[in-house]
């Protein structure tokens, strides 16, 4: 099974460029880029790469990259993230077929997107699972339930105690786009 992190559980949802270097200079291990577009994104995972960081991008917000299997040769090929984060199935599969970790973001707001998840996910069989919003302990409990995947969580998580909670529940890491909390001590926090 693939490992997520080795130590931080926290990733660092980069939606800003001007927020790339604090996150290159925090002591996550995984940067996931929200931001971006074709003319930079080589750059920008060179230079993750050389803080020896792990360079997810979510192809379906880099600007210029279209939602397709080219997209996905292209990245694999020339720009060499370490994987992707997409909504997408397909690409979830592309991607694999590529040798890129392919991390697959699922919104669960009702029971019937739980199941869609659920069900998505053992179709596509990522490396990883992505879900949001985060702030749902029991849901967390109940999808790692259903699926034996690294499971991410964000969306609404604002302070260490939920950060803990969600933890606690069975996430695997936690991501977020909030620059104050990449400088966590989440290493600590584990061992709580």
């Amino acid at each position: 099974m693939f490992q997520l992190t080795k130590h931080n559980p926290m990733v660092a949802a980069v939606r800003d460029i001007s927020h790339l270097d604090i996150a290159l200079n925090s002591n996550v291990e995984i940067i996931s880029m929200m931001a971006g577009n074709l003319s930079n994104i080589s750059e920008i995972v060179e230079r993750i790469h050389a803080k020896k960081k792990q360079a997810f991008l979510h192809v379906d917000l880099i600007k210029g990259l279209a939602n397709n299997n080219e997209a996905v040769d292209f990245l694999a090929e020339k720009v060499k993230p370490t994987g992707i984060v997409t909504t997408k199935g397909r690409l979830i599969k592309k991607a694999k077929e590529c040798d890129l970790t392919a991390i697959q973001h699922n919104f669960i707001i009702d029971t019937q997107a739980f199941s869609m998840s659920v069900r998505s996910t053992k179709q596509n069989q990522p490396d990883a699972v992505e879900m949001m919003p985060g702030l749902m302990p029991r849901v967390i409990k109940d999808l790692k339930a259903e699926i034996d995947l690294p499971l991410i969580v964000g969306g609404l998580l604002n302070t260490e105690t939920e950060i803990k909670e969600v933890l606690n529940a069975g996430a695997s890491a936690v991501v977020s786009g909030n620059p104050d909390l990449w400088h966590m001590n989440l290493m600590k926090m584990e061992e709580v």
